[in-house]
Order: structure tokens, then sequence, then C-alpha cells
């Protein structure tokens, strides 16, 4: 998938914007506060309807103005499309190729993978993070896992109202029938996400290791007890832990066990990273989670995905940073903020006071 025109109006301080970018490397290089980081969140919103930055679309327009949007004009192998998201005071709205469509759509329709400094989360702070990456960033790979995550979510929820109420003696029956579907939808996620690590951790290791010399080891920890040596989970799985610690969920009023409560383990040469890595072998691993994504895009969809990077070259020594923008130059389409850095590859944009101009 190929960006071929960006148009905005109102989007925070980028009140007029119209960029035809290159096929490959972008750089957006300037001062602090210009535009560069609300280029790239434009983008995001137009690809997928949202902000990484803000809940309330209120605050994407302009001060002083009452509307705003974003189109996107982009070649894939079925041609040319137009997406295009705007805001104003009755909502937002959405249109791919002059049709109404909802997040969820495009998700699995318009390749974006996003790297900003928040993603360092990944591996600073809690499993949450973590948790949050593999159902939105991963799940789109695994047919079904949304629906799965919505219904499990769901079945979760009312199970631990059911437990905080007594429900373990009172309403057995019913706990019984939450426990059913908490089984049923929890092994498609827990299925889903090994199976799909299984195509990416190789490819995150591998990009880690061509940059830095190191060795990147991703690991699963499930708070469920698999049988199976070949770890293919089954709902029996799930549902042997839980029956094991139904007295401790009683006690506790939630469900104790199931991929709500597992986590990704990052090991930098076999010690973890959220602990002992330097905060560029921290960066260097996000980074290549979010460019193994290129990997899984290419797989599945036969595309390359809209790769939006701000901010992602700081710290990195001046051989890593190479080796990084060698990687973003294999035919992919990459915007990436730079500083005032000089970058001599790809086309390169100046951007002052929300006006993008090319430099070269």
């Amino acid at each position: 998938m190929r960006l071929l025109r960006i148009k905005a109006g109102n989007f925070r301080n980028l009140q007029r914007l119209d960029v035809r970018p290159g096929v490959g490397l972008n750089v957006l290089r300037g001062r602090n506060a210009q535009g560069k980081t609300n280029f790239i969140e434009a983008v995001l919103f137009a690809l997928r309807g949202y902000s990484f930055r803000s809940l309330r679309e209120r605050e994407l327009v302009t001060w002083g103005q009452k509307t705003t949007f974003v189109e996107v004009e982009l070649e894939d192998r079925n041609g040319r499309i137009t997406v295009r998201t705007e805001f104003d005071s009755t909502g937002k709205r959405a249109v791919f190729a002059g049709e109404p469509v909802g997040k969820a759509q495009r998700a699995g329709r318009l390749g974006t993978v996003l790297f900003t400094p928040a993603d360092l989360g990944l591996v600073k702070c809690g499993p949450s993070e973590r948790r949050r990456f593999l159902d939105f960033e991963l799940g789109v790979f695994v047919p079904g896992y949304f629906s799965a995550l919505q219904l499990y979510r769901r079945a979760v929820e009312q199970r631990n109202h059911l437990l905080r109420t007594g429900g373990g003696s009172k309403s057995f029956d019913t706990l019984e029938l939450w426990t059913d579907q908490v089984c049923e939808y929890g092994t498609v996620l827990l299925s889903g996400r090994l199976e799909i690590l299984k195509e990416f951790a190789p490819a995150a290791c591998r990009l880690f290791g061509a940059w830095a010399g190191e060795e990147l080891s991703i690991r699963y920890r499930s708070s469920v007890e698999l049988s199976n040596g070949a770890r293919k989970p089954g709902s029996d799985d799930l549902r042997q832990t839980l029956a094991a610690i139904r007295r401790e969920e009683v006690r506790a009023g939630q469900t104790k066990a199931g991929p709500h409560l597992d986590d990704l383990t990052f090991l930098v040469n076999g010690r973890e990273s959220r602990v002992f890595a330097s905060q560029g072998q921290q960066r260097s691993v996000v980074l290549a989670l979010k460019l193994a994504q290129v990997f899984l895009w290419r797989r599945h969809t036969g595309e390359a995905p809209v790769v939006l990077l701000d901010d992602v070259l700081s710290e990195f020594d001046r051989e890593r940073r190479d080796k990084v923008l060698e990687t973003l130059q294999d035919d992919v389409q990459a915007f990436i903020t730079a500083g005032e850095a000089v970058l001599d590859v790809g086309r390169v944009f100046r951007v002052h006071s929300g006006n993008i101009q090319e430099e070269s």
C-alpha cells in the first residue's frame, strides 16, 4: 500500500496541508513543536480513525475552528482509493472508497504500523500494555480474534460479578454457564496469540539481532496450565486451571486465570529487558516489535503497511541508526520525524509552524 496524497484542514496546527509523499522513506524534520508529530497523528487519524495522543476528537481541531478533516489518496493492488475522516460538532465520520466505514473494518484493510515514544511502555510498563499489543496489533492477523475478545471480556465481567456476590455457592448453574464461555472464547484468544507469535517472534528477533548484534528472546507467560507439549491449548486446559483455583477465585471475587492475565517477556542476551536493558536496547526491542509487523502484513495480505515513526532515532548511535534506516528502505513507505537532523535518505520535508514543504 502506498499513500499518494495527504490533505488536511484545521488539524491541530496543520491548517492547510497538501503533501505528495515519496514511495519509500519520507523524513519530516524541523524544530520541536512545529507540527511533525501532528502530521503522523493526522495520517493515523485518516487511516485508522483515532488519535494516539487524545481520546477527545475536539482537541484535534485547530483552535478557533469548528471542523477538521484528513483525506488520504492511496494505491493498493485493487487500485486507487480515497479515505477521509472528519470531525465536527455532530461527531466523527469516515468514508472509505465512497462508503461509510468503522474502525474495526479499517484495521484489517489499511495496514498501518505506528511507533511513538509512548510505545516504550511495551518494555517499561506493566502487562496490560503488552496484552494490548497482542490484542490490537497482532490480533488483526487472527481470524475471529476481535469478536472473541469482546465475548471473552463480557464473560469474564459476568463471571467476576457472580464470584463477588457469592455465585460460587448460590448460582452454581449460572456461574458454570459463564465459565463455559470464558473457556470457549479464552481458548480462541490463547490459541490465536500462540499461533501468531510463532510467525512474529522470529521476525522481531532477527531484526533486533541485525541492528544490535545481540540476542532477543520473546516468551509468552500464560496463567493457564497447558497440558499439550506442542503448546496448542484446548478449552479443557483453561477449565482445569479454573477448577483448581475455584476457592481462591471465590475469596478474591475475580477470575484468576485466562488470557486477560497473561504477559510477554522480552529477554536481551538472556536477561529481562525491563530491568537490565539500556535505553537504546529497550528502544531497539520496541522498534523490532513494530517493524516485524511489516512481515506479518506482507505474509497475510500480500502488501506492505504504511509505517509511521515518531522520534524513533533518538538514543541510537550512528551505526544502529543507519541499519534501521536500511531496513525502512526495503520496499516500505515510511514517514519518520527527525528533529533538525539531516538524514541523507529518501524524500525530505521541512516542517515549520504547521507548514510542510519538500526540501529535496
